[in-house]
């Protein structure tokens, strides 16, 4: 299956490589310096499993910013929207 994540913070990287286990996943988000290390295998979060999952896994996963390559022929849509996390309500 192709999926589309779009929003590449915490959650939706999350879902992203999850989901690129087991099916195509293009990851779209506007920061193209993340974009950059994403597809250079270094995490843009500081989050051991999502380091863990960029090194060793062997996914099928590629971030860009092209919203043409991001959308065209993509079975599914996940929108990973910005969440309000404020740490010092923990």
């Amino acid at each position: 299956m192709k999926i589309t994540v779009v929003g590449l913070g915490y959650v939706g990287l999350s879902n992203a490589l999850i989901l690129a286990q087991q099916h195509c996943v293009t990851a779209f988000d506007l920061d193209e310096n993340r974009i950059h290390q994403l597809n250079q295998k270094i995490s843009p979060i500081q989050d051991k499993d999502i380091s863990l999952f960029l090194e060793n896994d062997k996914l099928h996963f590629k971030a860009t910013s092209n919203k043409i390559d991001s959308y065209i022929n993509a079975e599914v849509i996940l929108i990973a929207t910005p969440t309000n996390y404020d740490t010092r309500h923990q």
